[in-house]
């Protein structure tokens, strides 16, 4: 379970406490108003002095809205989660199915990537299918961002995989390409 999940739950669970807690309150001060405040406005009454309307305090209203939001967005989060992960775990195809790409194959694998993934490719294959991310960015001379972005389409597309390792990450290549290239281009 990954941290976003956590987060998520972790709202809905306050939400959900938050407002039975709030709606507990609010009962409790309206029910003292009907019940036991009965005989106090009979007695202000009787001595003349008049109070009209309950005196719940403010912040009591504000509590069921607050944890209903908080709720709510616990919810969304969690959903929203899941959707991404449904929509990256989409089929990804490979490109042929045979035992090893001959180099032109391998070309013609390259020549449909967009510069910038064939250039992050072309890196991985020349060190031996598995890079640092960090290190992709250096030697692509890429910012932070565009390299995230790159490595983000080459695993949408199945050509790549991510492992964390520290505080980066490790890009490697995805097995079908590594078994189809063989060992010539990886060494």
């Amino acid at each position: 379970m990954e941290a976003k999940d956590i987060i998520s739950l972790l709202l809905i669970i306050i939400g959900l406490i938050g407002l039975a807690y709030s709606a507990y309150l609010v009962g409790v001060y309206t029910a003292s108003q009907t019940v036991f405040g009965g005989m106090t406005e009979m007695m202000q009454h009787m001595m003349g002095v008049s109070t009209q309307g309950y005196s719940v305090p403010s912040y009591i209203w504000i509590l069921p809205y607050l944890f209903t939001s908080v709720l709510i967005i616990g919810i969304f989060g969690l959903l929203y989660d899941r959707v991404t992960v449904l929509k990256s775990s989409g089929d990804q195809l490979p490109v042929k199915q045979q035992e090893t790409l001959t180099s032109t194959e391998i070309e013609d694998i390259l020549k449909v990537l967009k510069p910038d993934e064939r250039l992050v490719v072309e890196l991985l294959l020349k060190n031996g299918g598995k890079m640092l991310q960090r290190d992709i960015r250096w030697e692509a001379g890429f910012s932070r961002l565009k390299t995230h972005r790159v490595i983000t389409r080459l695993i949408e597309r199945g050509i790549v995989k991510k492992m964390p390792m520290g505080n980066t990450n490790q890009i490697i290549l995805e097995d079908w390409l590594i078994k189809r290239i063989g060992d010539e281009r990886l060494s």
